[in-house]
């Protein structure tokens, strides 16, 4: 009889204990993490209570309120791109190992135990663990607690630090699809660059064959006179003018000047000996002689070189700028168009002048710069990629410019034929 009296006494002591004041908090942490195979980021919140079962012992428990999954992804590629799959996602059954830290306080007075560890939280039922016997001591003389009822005037802060899952269910079937997913955007890619690069050889071919026709073309558009000779050959190919002649100045300097011809001596040493000069009056320019005599007259003409009586001048006729779609972008260009050919003392052309044009696009058609990219490898795309996407980008402008520099040319063998 005496022995279950004693039976009840004790459990009923048990009972009061676990029914003593608990203290709590809760705290919520968001962070990252790789698993799956993959990166993901959370949310989770936890409670936290921690109570006095007798003198010697101070108890804490923790549980998970809530644990929600905001993204995954698996090389880059996010399982939000998933039909079906929205986020956040929130666990039905949470479960993970938490790093902590309680800060017990009262008034002024606080003490804190860090890097505490619970393996296994889940929700509901709360998991418990134990303050060692330095940090209860530590804890009853921090607020000079002499019994149990010391525990009940203290308050609880629960912080967490980490959180740790090696595993978590939900996100295995997205990894799964993200991997399929990957597989099958592979080979769809592959495929398309093989049909790219036979359409490539085709339309390299054709390019080709029509570059190689609009290369004929202009060439019989523009001849291959682009440019008039020099007065070295324009001499050696016409009669020199006659000694009777009364522009020929050459004549007239033998008259006056009997043997002191001042082109006399040696030819090949004629610009050492030179007795003319190229002058500029009044924005004109012509050719004058040592003794002051206009050997070739003043007028708005280029001057480019001058031999025995005969000066090679260019004189600009027509200016002509223009604003054309090419490819999809506005070029703007300017034309210069020359008269050029070869003139005596009295100002005529001793032959039809030529047409030249000078000038085109004032941006030079198409600039292939650098391609900087190279040095920024974008995320999940390999270098082989970047290359392959900057060989095409170079080989497309490359085209381009060869577009744009025949079409320069078609326009200047039109401007040419007008004035010819």
């Amino acid at each position: 009889m005496f022995k279950g009296i004693l039976s009840v006494l004790i459990f009923s002591v048990v009972v009061t204990s676990v029914s003593a004041q608990e203290l709590s908090s809760s705290d919520r942490y968001s962070g990252s993490d790789n698993i799956n195979g993959g990166h993901y980021s959370y949310t989770i919140n936890i409670a936290a209570k921690s109570w006095a079962p007798g003198m010697g012992d101070v108890r804490y428990a923790l549980a998970i309120n809530s644990f929600f999954i905001n993204s995954f992804e698996v090389n880059g590629v996010s399982a939000s791109s998933l039909s079906g799959v929205d986020f956040p996602l929130e666990l039905n059954n949470p479960q993970a190992d938490v790093e902590f830290s309680l800060t017990y306080f009262s008034g002024t007075k606080s003490i804190t135990f860090e890097n505490l560890k619970m393996r296994y939280v889940e929700s509901g039922a709360m998991d418990y663990g134990d303050l060692t016997t330095s940090q209860v001591e530590a804890l009853k003389t921090k607020f000079d607690i002499k019994d149990s009822s010391g525990f009940e005037n203290l308050n609880l802060l629960f912080r967490i630090s980490s959180i740790h899952r090696d595993y978590i269910e939900e996100l295995s079937d997205f990894r799964s699809r993200l991997n399929k997913q990957k597989k099958e955007a592979d080979e769809k890619k592959k495929l398309e660059e093989e049909e790219a690069k036979k359409n490539e050889h085709v339309n390299t071919k054709a390019h080709n064959d029509e570059m190689k026709e609009l290369d004929a073309q202009l060439k019989q558009k523009i001849g291959d006179d682009k440019k008039t000779s020099s007065i070295d050959d324009f001499l050696s190919t016409t009669t020199a003018p006659s000694e009777s002649s009364s522009t020929d100045f050459l004549a007239e300097a033998t008259t006056a000047g009997g043997g002191d011809d001042f082109i006399a001596g040696n030819t090949s040493n004629k610009e050492a000996n030179k007795q003319y000069e190229i002058k500029y009056k009044d924005g004109k320019q012509g050719v004058v002689a040592k003794d002051g005599r206009i050997l070739i007259p003043f007028k708005q003409w280029e001057i480019k070189e001058y031999l025995d009586g005969v000066a090679k001048v260019k004189i600009l006729i027509d200016e002509v700028t223009l604003n054309e779609d090419f490819d999809n972008d506005i070029k703007i260009y300017g034309f210069n168009i020359y008269k050029t050919g070869f003139v005596d003392i009295s100002g005529k052309f001793l032959e039809k002048p030529a047409i030249e044009v000078d000038g085109g696009y004032y941006n030079n058609c198409i600039d292939i710069a650098s391609y900087s990219s190279l040095r920024v490898i974008p995320k999940g795309q390999s270098r082989a990629e970047t290359k392959r996407i900057h060989d095409q980008y170079i080989k497309q402008q490359e085209v381009s410019q060869q577009k744009c520099n025949r079409r320069e040319q078609e326009l200047i063998a039109q401007i040419k034929s007008r004035y010819q």
